[in-house]
């Protein structure tokens, strides 16, 4: 199969004078080949942490990440284009915060 999962555990960021810790989780359905699965796994988190501003608090971080996890959704994908290959992929994503 085709399909890959991602476990990150224990990842950290920076929060004023201390860290925060979360967990990632993400499961990558293909559909027709193997090359958006591929590509998702090893590009989607990095665009999603890439469209949250530094600097914000616990609950700040909280709240803009629907909308920072759509961007960075939109951005794998557009990058994906750019490579001009015909795969597709349902994925599931999940972070957990603490």
């Amino acid at each position: 199969m085709e399909d890959f999962i991602l476990l990150k555990t224990k990842c950290q960021r920076m929060i004023g004078d201390g860290v925060s810790t979360y967990l990632v989780f993400g499961l990558f359905d293909r559909h027709n080949g193997f090359a958006a699965t591929l590509y998702s796994k090893e590009n989607l988190l990095n665009d999603v942490l890439a469209a949250i501003p530094p600097e914000l608090s616990k609950d700040e971080w909280v709240a803009i990440l629907p909308r920072t996890s759509v961007a960075g959704f939109v951005e794998t994908d557009m990058d994906f284009q750019e490579e001009a290959q015909t795969s597709g992929i349902t994925i599931t994503f999940i972070t957990i915060e603490g």
